[in-house]
């Protein structure tokens, strides 16, 4: 279990919100590392190899092309709902925040609106991911 401080944004969120995370973390966006465009399946190994912790998408068809998702280096968190990562995600990350402090596993991790998180996650076997709430405070 990891409490994730070093935090990649894949390239559906805005730049800006690198920004609106506490300074105890070091966040950044796969544009200025140069990693637009890689594929989905691709993306945790070589953010995991660059020493990322954890990567935030709001690509949901992201857990798709993660061939072995038992196998994650990193833990990935999907954020349901276009609204949300466009006008809320800033007060989403207090919620986002407490339960990285509150440690991860290698895992899929769903936060946002919960009838798209159901949507999304599928057949997705139940052991494999997590739904953060977004009123998530650490016990």
């Amino acid at each position: 279990m990891i409490r994730p401080k070093r935090i990649l944004l894949d390239e559906c969120m805005h730049l800006s919100h690198q920004s609106v995370f506490p300074e105890e973390f070091t966040v950044s966006h796969v544009e200025p590392e140069g990693w637009k465009g890689t594929p989905n399946g691709q993306l945790p190994i070589i953010a995991h190899e660059r020493g990322f912790e954890i990567i935030i998408t709001e690509d949901q068809g992201f857990i798709k092309e993660i061939v072995h998702p038992q196998g994650l280096l990193i833990p990935i968190l999907v954020i349901a709902g276009k609204n949300l990562i466009a006008h809320n995600f800033p007060s989403l990350v207090p919620a986002l925040v407490a339960r990285m402090n509150d440690g991860m596993e290698n895992a899929i991790y769903f936060m946002g609106i919960r009838k798209k998180i159901r949507k999304v996650v599928g057949d997705l076997p139940p052991e494999l991911y997590e739904i953060v709430p977004t009123d998530y405070a650490a016990t």
